[in-house]
């Protein structure tokens, strides 16, 4: 029997981000960030960023209006929006910065979407 994955074939490596960092929002994805830890994050980052270029290249064999209708694609993309919420901590703004920040917007509420990204 097939293992069920989360992800298109060639990103199995990702698969134990899929389901916890592939959130489907702005307001998830700041949230995940804000409650992650950072050795999470640290993690995520180290092993989701070296993938970043071929993700984006198997994104965009897929017309963007068709991604939603392919869950695996989709959280792929998820994904890949996490991971430039993350690189703000990794590669901006450091461990030291992130503290004060989360603790700051926890007071910022999105209270408007852009279609779900």
């Amino acid at each position: 029997m097939a293992k069920s994955t989360l992800l298109p074939e060639n990103f199995s490596d990702l698969e134990p981000f899929a389901k916890d960092w592939a959130v489907a929002t702005m307001a998830q994805r700041m949230q995940r960030r804000f409650d992650s830890t950072a050795a999470q994050r640290r993690e995520f980052y180290a092993r989701v960023a070296p993938r970043a270029a071929a993700a984006l290249d198997y994104l965009n064999t897929i017309p963007f209006a068709q991604i939603k209708q392919d869950s695996k694609a989709e959280r792929l993309m998820k994904l890949t929006l996490m991971l430039a919420e993350i690189a703000l901590t990794e590669e901006i703004n450091g461990q030291d910065v992130e503290v004060g920040h989360a603790l700051s917007n926890r007071q910022i509420f999105v209270t408007h979407e852009m279609d779900g990204l």
